[in-house]
């Protein structure tokens, strides 16, 4: 069944806010005879009146049920528990039934804006195990249910073990207070869940759900809270990244703040995002929420989050935004010393001047704001490149175009524009091209064939690729990367007889500009200087 299109919100009202954006599951749980029927009706009739509203009882349903399978409420411990392998079966079946579940049939009703009411939920199997005659099954339950989505909230029903005997009497009183016990410690433990007290009238139960879900929406509505989860990775070493590990997907997502250039880094990042999708980024070490949150306050989306990604200068970051859901909405750069500053003021003012230049394939970043210290920028979903040190000739006559096309009608026809860092890494493969990030190295009039030199070079210094023999052979023309020089030198309409003393003069001009006390750096200008012996070699 479709859900019907939420009416329009009020934006200064968290709960309206978090109801327009999208939906939710709210779970509510208890023992018997707390009232959880009860509530459930009242928070579909009244709570979220004039909202699509699906309500499912212990499961989804997505998998077939054995006819008659349900129990008895008036005697739910009447039967007794299967065998052991049978009960293991028994949860491996509804584990599979609420995965499904929830992405085939309660995800998408929730980004259409519909709001799921499961009564009990998982953690019931685990708490009350003989109303599903499970046995010994419990810590295989447990285990399981670490590993399925949070709702957005749980709403616990807890009143005094005699009050809810004295409601529905099925159950001794003895396990009526041990299953309330349980229920308290998860209340008390996850951040997903909130304890009502189910002594009070229906009215003021409904009053106190209504006002959990308010706060629930309301905390989300202010950003990301210092009480989310970060990790940093990779572990034990110094940090690179800080990702988020409250949402499966956030964190998923959160890991393409960071593009890999080599076989090894690819693979290592395609498992990271396979324990982060399984939620096993949770089990490392928190780390302290990531310093940009403050100054970014601002552009988080409500409920949403940052992963940071964090340069060699610690006042210096670059985030990816994330909304509720952990889609990637903006991308930032931050800079808090006056360095930093400095640079994105000068990124800023290059790309004022570059994007008109550049020609397709090739597109600049979208900026979307800016103020002092800060640049917001569009996120793009990149492709993964197997052979990202290979240029192709389609990259190579754009970038030959963007320096002539900004070339003086007056001076020396060599001379134009230079993106300054054109780079493996500041590629983005996008569906609609090639988008080029980090324009703070830009240059308006430089010699040509500055931009594939710093590609093969940086390429050939910091990834292993191009070869050394490779790059000298393509100046010449030859090779692979020859492609690229010779699509470059017929664009830009400069000889490629011009290329060999035009890369001298690179390799002498571009050491200057490295800081040999920064490793990576160091890897750089070793790389230049064994290239400038091999090139007066004659090699």
């Amino acid at each position: 069944m479709k859900g019907r299109r939420p009416p329009p919100a009020d934006p200064r009202d968290p709960v309206e806010a978090g109801w327009a954006s999208r939906g939710g599951v709210l779970v509510v749980a208890g023992p018997d005879g707390t009232g959880k029927s009860a509530l459930a009706e009242a928070l579909a009739d009244r709570v979220l009146a004039g909202r699509p509203v699906r309500r499912f009882a212990s499961r989804f349903g997505a998998l077939p049920a054995r006819p008659n399978a349900r129990v008895a409420t008036t005697t739910p411990h009447a039967k007794s528990a299967y065998p052991a392998w049978l009960s293991a079966v028994k949860v491996g079946y509804l584990f599979a039934d609420y995965v499904v579940g929830w992405f085939v049939v309660a995800r998408p009703f929730m980004r259409r804006g519909g709001w799921v009411i499961m009564e009990r939920g998982w953690w019931d199997l685990a708490i009350d195990p003989r109303r599903y005659r499970l046995g010994s099954s419990t810590a295989l339950a447990r285990r399981l249910g670490r590993l399925l989505p949070d709702p957005t909230l749980t709403m616990i029903l807890d009143a005094p073990a005699d009050v809810v005997g004295a409601r529905k009497a099925e159950l001794p009183p003895a396990e009526i207070e041990r299953q309330l016990a349980a229920w308290r410690a998860i209340g008390h433990r996850s951040r997903h869940a909130v304890l009502l007290d189910a002594s009070k009238p229906l009215e003021q139960v409904e009053a106190q759900a209504a006002s959990a879900i308010r706060q629930r929406l309301g905390a989300a509505a202010e950003g990301a809270s210092v009480d989310r989860h970060w990790v940093h990775l990779p572990p034990g070493r110094r940090t690179r990244w800080t990702v988020p590990t409250d949402n499966r997907r956030a964190a998923t997502t959160g890991l393409r703040i960071f593009q890999p250039m080599t076989l090894r880094g690819q693979v290592g990042w395609e498992v990271t995002r396979l324990f982060a999708a399984a939620g096993l980024l949770g089990l490392l070490p928190p780390d302290a929420p990531p310093a940009v949150l403050e100054p970014l306050a601002r552009f988080i989306p409500p409920g949403g989050t940052v992963a940071v990604a964090h340069g060699a200068d610690a006042e210096q970051a670059v985030a990816l935004i994330l909304n509720a859901r952990g889609v990637a909405t903006h991308f930032a750069k931050v800079a808090r010393d006056p360095v930093g500053r400095t640079r994105l003021e000068r990124e800023i003012a290059a790309l004022a001047w570059a994007a008109p230049l550049l020609p397709p394939p090739l597109h600049p970043p979208r900026l979307l704001a800016h103020e002092e210290g800060i640049a917001i920028f569009e996120a793009y979903a990149w492709q993964s490149r197997l052979r990202p040190w290979l240029l192709p000739a389609e990259l190579a006559d754009a970038i030959g175009r963007f320096h002539r096309s900004g070339r003086p009608a007056s001076g020396d026809p060599t001379r134009g524009p230079a993106h300054g860092d054109f780079a493996p890494w500041n590629l983005l493969r996008v569906r609609q091209g090639w988008v080029l990030v980090d324009w703070e190295a830009a240059e308006e009039a430089t010699t040509a064939f500055s931009d594939v030199f710093h590609y093969a070079v940086q390429a050939h210094a910091l990834l292993g690729h191009p070869t050394e023999a490779t790059i000298l052979r393509a100046l010449d023309g030859y090779g692979p990367f020859g492609l690229a020089m010779r699509a470059y030198a017929e664009a830009a309409e400069v000889p490629l007889t011009a290329a060999r003393t035009s890369f001298r003069d690179y390799l002498v001009r571009s050491q200057d500009q490295l800081d040999p006390t920064k490793r990576h750096w160091s890897r750089s200008i070793e790389a230049r200087q064994r290239l400038l012996r091999s090139l007066e070699d004659g090699r």
